[in-house]
């Protein structure tokens, strides 16, 4: 019955339902509601009888569900609401509500046509007062349609609309109210005037044993005529019946359906193996020799969604058979039960509805459970469940308004579609008429490295099934598909099936150097950008859905890239290559900025932003540079076939344009993109880096440039006068031939200098910051000390009001946790990444009141802070300690020193640090013991002053007082020799670097190992016995090595390999004491028995890993630390 439904449905029909529901607040009525709705296919819902408090209001939305207008009153009666499907097309301006919870006022446009829409729930008595305040809250309702429904609670036609009518029963003053309305307004009744002698009824009073017409949609008279339907369905769930009005709009557009596999159809086992045997059957039919692997593939998908459609079909029709049939039965009965009330029909009536309501619960119960399952397994851990529960909703996706045109708009959801088709089309249109001759005289003219013979030869091997099946295992699953509608899970689950196929299907694609046309397709789906003007299209970001068998390809190759693409790119680009931070931008930029200068230029810095930088990348000049790079022809064919004939359509308000071709750019979505654009852009930085006319800052012996995070692009400039000159005719002739263009409505100058500072930069393109300006999300500032004023106090409050916005949220204490753990800790440790600025311990006093406040609820915490910040294999709950991150974080910088000044090799930020004093080095000042560390002044560069500083907070906290194996040997402040002979710096070069170096396993080295094994002088003897000397006197242990103290482990972590950051913050943790002990000797005074080792490890082992449910772990985590209240504590504190 349910696409019957559907099919009857008139084509361009905007579909409204009013219901009175008698109270949704019970979760196995609210879904049996949400389904017998869904049946219906509507547009608008109104319904009256919520019984919903304010803070229930959530309860109204489903995932059909889109915007929610809700009038409440403040108990659990009464209370409208209208609700619009998603992908409706209702722009709202105003809504009026009233305070009784009787009746919801919209006033917006529907399908571009002014309306006002009115849900009424009059009262149950004879009360005309409240009919004429509502008519007196109606706005003007000349210049709008009018769509009022609901329960009137009063009939309009007393002998038609009552099963059991007085004779001569005369209108209530309620009713003549009304039809004085309608009678002044040109209202009418759309049922009664399609059906003038019929008697058909809302509502059945068990009481009262008879049937009356109460619920009523009435309308404007010039929107009769379009009206298609009008109908009263059955009377089940509630005692009235849910009413529909069909209603023609000119404008309206039926959105277009489009497949996807539903991944919740993978978790069932009947269905998998149905698939299974499905693609089993079709490549034993058709896998023959001749066939085209190509075709091949393309048909099976084809195949194997016609299958799963038939499949999904046929369950859903043997799921509403009898429904259907129930539902069309209890229609018929009360037909005749309202002309003739027989003890056998009521009976016959009763037995079908508790069939029915049986048969909805039977459903409703199962997705409940369902539901509980999910929530039970995943409610509170740090994913998706709790991200929605986090985030504010915004339940309208709609775009109902563009610009065509200057001062012209358009509400038309065809129009708006096409617009934004033009839009992308002309975007993604090849504009350059540059030749290819040009291209390769401007590569030639520039240093560009290649890649060697062995990485050509990797990257040209043919795709293995290994290669495939990881590319597979990587996908992330709950993305959205591309056009054919199947998600990763589909190739997880059948990948032994698949990937022999898909091994295949590429192979043939190398060869004829063609896609299967549904690999070379997307759709564009649209998200308004914060902040920006909603009207423009550029103000949306483009999100292109792919095909999962391309992305799988595009990952394979992008793996294979991944390894050689660092031996390319100059490490002033940062985005995308591996063990490449962000950071490593944002600190060179302070080192530049902040480090002293004495040069009388004016410096400033240049922030350039490209605009649609990897949508306007030529594909000529991106095939010219792979050739120049080096790769082979197998690799560079395969993004030729890539990026030969790809097509797009854009998705809006539900409608799909028709494909368009895509003739530039790196594909949005496309694993190999960002490697794509990395090799495009570097030419230029090659180019910036190596024109003279282009003057960048000195700091020290180097000259800074150039430091890209991916088309985010930064410039170090002296004597702007000259060198932007040079810079805006290079860009030019960039993007004569690359694409590249600059937005320069965003690009701006920043000086940094005294003497740039008192400079008019008006001849330039780009706007002028002088006091700040934001940089891959960090607010830079002219001044060092005003870094934490913009970005930690600023973040800080915003964390305050967000943590207040959350505590209204029905979250136990460890889904507290970890929604810091999943939002408030990316945030702070971005900060702690980027920012090396000193934070005294009252910030974070004042980060943990709020937080405290936040997980306990407001109320008095019962266990202390440190044993929730406990790791989970200890018996905590993970607790993030903000501090211990903030000195992780800053710490593992200093990694960074050890590593560059031990190989002489590393970023360049870190260079620039370790060479911001002549003859000392700051490593020397972080491994001397505390008291002898502390005359940091020295070093003029802020930067790693406040290093520095963050290294001896962090000792002072944990009293580490001692001095580590990696004291350095050269460049020493209190090795007095080693500033003043620079021979010991040479020591480096043969591999001795620091203090730890000189000792073997048992005892200080001797001078003729150090000449054998290290190729140290013989004259050097004399350095050696100062060495040995300071050795002896400075390392207690002499001459056995120096301890592995915690600040040489923390200082000697691999900062190139992935969880530097989280090692860090482990070790810091591991230096506070065990904190069970207490907890444990009361267990055992309570048992009366030791509990062994063994046994209480078990105990904290269990917290965690008992159940699969967060709340079973923190239930386990109480009973274990002796906080929660069981009996007999209760009786304890209530006697």
């Amino acid at each position: 019955m349910t696409s019957q439904r559907q099919v009857n449905r008139a084509p361009g029909s905007i579909s409204f339902i009013s219901w009175n529901i008698r109270g949704m607040g019970n979760a196995i009525k609210r879904n049996n509601i949400f389904s017998h709705l869904r049946s219906f296919y509507p547009d608008v819902i109104f319904l009256q009888e919520t019984h919903l408090k304010v803070n229930h209001h959530s309860r109204l939305r489903n995932s059909w569900i889109g915007q929610v207008y809700h009038s409440n009153f403040n108990h659990n009666s009464r209370g409208v609401a209208i609700l619009f499907k998603k992908g409706a097309q209702f722009n709202h301006t105003k809504t009026i509500t009233d305070s009784n919870g009787r009746f919801i006022i919209l006033i917006g446009k529907l399908c571009n046509s002014p309306t006002i829409l009115v849900n009424v729930y009059g009262p149950n008595w004879d009360d005309p007062q409240f009919f004429t305040k509502l008519i007196a809250s109606l706005p003007d309702v000349n210049t709008h349609l009018l769509i009022i429904a609901g329960d009137l609670n009063c009939v309009l036609h007393p002998q038609l609309d009552r099963s059991n009518p007085k004779p001569n029963s005369q209108l209530s003053k309620s009713g003549g109210v009304l039809e004085s309305f309608m009678h002044s307004y040109c209202l009418t009744d759309p049922w009664r005037k399609l059906n003038p002698d019929k008697k058909q009824f809302s509502f059945y009073s068990s009481v009262h044993k008879s049937y009356s017409r109460i619920d009523y949609f009435l309308i404007n008279s010039n929107l009769y005529p379009h009206v298609t339907n009008s109908q009263y369905h059955s009377i089940v769930v509630s005692d009235h019946c849910p009413v529909q009005l069909d209603i023609h709009f000119p404008e309206n557009v039926e959105p277009q359906r489009t497949w996807q596999l539903d991944p919740s159809l993978l978790l069932c086992t009947e269905f998998k193996k149905f698939v299974a045997e499905q693609i089993d059957f079709f490549f034993e039919t058709n896998d023959c020799s001749g066939i085209s692997r190509r075709v091949l593939w393309e048909t099976h998908k084809a195949y194997i969604r016609g299958q799963i459609i038939s499949y999904t079909a046929h369950q859903n029709k043997q799921r509403n058979k009898r429904l259907s049939e129930i539902e069309q039965s209890i229609l018929d009965i009360d037909k005749k039960h309202s002309v003739s009330a027989t003890s056998e029909l009521q009976k016959e009536r009763a037995l079908l509805q508790m069939e029915f309501n049986n048969l909805c619960t039977d459903q409703a119960v199962r997705n409940l459970l369902k539901t509980k399952q999910k929530c039970y397994e995943h409610g509170e851990k740090a994913g998706r469940l709790l991200s929605h529960q986090l985030r504010q909703t915004n339940g309208n996706f709609q775009i109902t308004e563009i610009n065509v045109g200057p001062d012209v708009t358009t509400c038309d959801p065809k129009l708006i579609n096409s617009q934004f088709r033009k839009y992308y089309s002309d975007l993604y249109a090849s504009n350059t008429d540059a030749s290819i001759c040009s291209i390769q005289s401007f590569l030639d003219s520039l240093n560009i490295p290649t890649l060697n013979s062995d990485a050509q030869f990797s990257l040209d091997q043919p795709l293995t099934a290994n290669e495939i099946q990881v590319a597979i295992n990587s996908m992330q699953s709950g993305r959205a598909p591309g056009p054919d509608g199947f998600p990763s899970e589909y190739y997880k689950i059948f990948a032994p099936k698949l990937v022999p196929i898909l091994k295949a299907m590429y192979e043939e694609t190398l060869e004829n150097g063609c896609l299967p046309p549904t690999l070379t397709q997307a759709t564009i789906s649209l998200i308004l950008k914060k902040d920006k003007n909603p009207l423009d299209c550029s103000s949306y970001r483009p999100i292109s859905l792919l095909c999962c068998d391309y992305k799988i390809l595009t990952k394979t190759l992008a793996n294979r890239l991944n390894d050689v693409i660092p031996t390319l790119i100059h490490q002033d680009q940062t985005g995308f290559i591996p063990g490449r931070q962000p950071f490593f931008n944002m600190r060179r930029l302070f080192n530049v900025m902040y480090s002293t200068h004495t040069l009388q230029l004016p410096e400033v810095i240049l922030s350039l932003d490209a605009e649609k930088a990897f949508d306007r990348i030529e594909w000529v000049y991106l095939h010219a540079v792979m050739k120049r790079f080096g790769f082979g022809e197998t690799f560079c064919n395969w993004i030729k076939i890539l990026y030969s004939n790809p097509t797009s359509a854009v998705k809006t308000n539900g409608l799909i344009s028709s494909y368009f071709p895509i003739l530039k750019g790196t594909r949005q979505g496309c694993c190999l993109s960002p490697f794509l654009f990395d090799l495009a852009i570097e030419p230029l930085a090659i180019a910036m880096r190596g024109d003279e006319g282009i003057k960048g800052i000195q700091r020290g012996d180097v000259i800074h440039k150039v430091a890209l995070y991916a088309d985010d692009l930064l410039l170090f400039i002296t004597d702007p006068f000259q060198s932007i000159p040079h810079l805006l005719v290079l860009l030019q002739k960039f993007g004569s031939f690359s694409g590249y263009k600059l937005n320069l409505t965003k690009s701006l100058l920043f000086p940094i200098n005294d003497i740039s500072k008192t400079l008019n930069y008006s001849l330039f393109p780009f706007k002028t910051e002088r006091q700040s300006f934001k940089y891959l999300g960090v607010n830079v500032t002219s001044s060092f000390k005003t870094l934490r004023a913009v970005n930690f106090d600023s973040l800080l409050e915003h964390t305050k009001k967000e943590l207040e916005r959350w505590s209204r949220l029905p979250i136990s204490l460890a889904g507290r946790i970890n929604a810091l753990k999943m939002t408030v800790l990316p945030k702070f440790l971005y900060f702690f990444m980027t920012i090396p600025v000193w934070l005294p311990k009252c910030f974070f006093g004042k980060l943990d009141k709020c937080i405290s406040a936040f997980i306990w609820n407001h109320s008095i915490p019962r266990i202390k802070k440190t044993y929730l910040e406990r790791p989970k294999p200890e018996g905590g709950l993970g607790l993030p300690n903000f501090l211990y991150y903030y000195w992780a974080s800053n710490i593992s910088k200093l990694s960074y020193w050890i590593s560059t000044f031990s190989d002489n090799n590393g970023p360049a930020w870190a260079s620039m640090e370790l060479s911001s004093h002549a003859s000392i080095s700051p490593i020397s000042f972080v491994t001397a013991p505390l008291s002898l560390c502390t005359n940091n002044r020295i070093f003029s560069n802020p930067v790693v002053s406040s290093s520095i500083k963050i290294w001896i907070q962090f000792c002072k906290h944990f009293n580490l007082d001692q001095m580590s194996g990696l004291f350095p040997i050269s460049h020493n402040h209190l090795f007095a020799p080693s500033h003043t002979d620079s021979n010991f710096a040479g020591w480096r070069r043969h591999g001795l670097v620091f203090f730890d170096d000189l000792f073997d396993e048992n005892s200080f080295l001797s001078f003729e190992f150090l000449v054998k094994d290290h190729n140290i002088q013989k004259s050097n003897f004399f350095r050696y016995l100062q060495v040995r000397s300071f050795a002896s006197k400075s390392f207690h242990s002499y001459p056995k090595p120096p301890d592995k103290n915690v600040s040489y482990n923390l200082l000697n972590l691999n900062p190139w390999n992935r969880g530097l950051i989280s090692r860090s913050y482990k070790i810091i943790q591991s230096i506070d004491p065990p904190l069970q002990t207490k907890t444990r000797e009361a267990w055992e005074r309570d048992l009366g028995t030791a509990v062994t080792d063994d046994v209480w490890a078990q105990c904290i082992t269990n917290i965690h890993s008992s159940s699969i449910c967060v709340r079973h772990g923190l239930l386990q985590f109480k009973v274990l630390n002796r906080i929660h209240y069981s009996n007999d504590r209760l009786a304890k504190i209530y006697p």
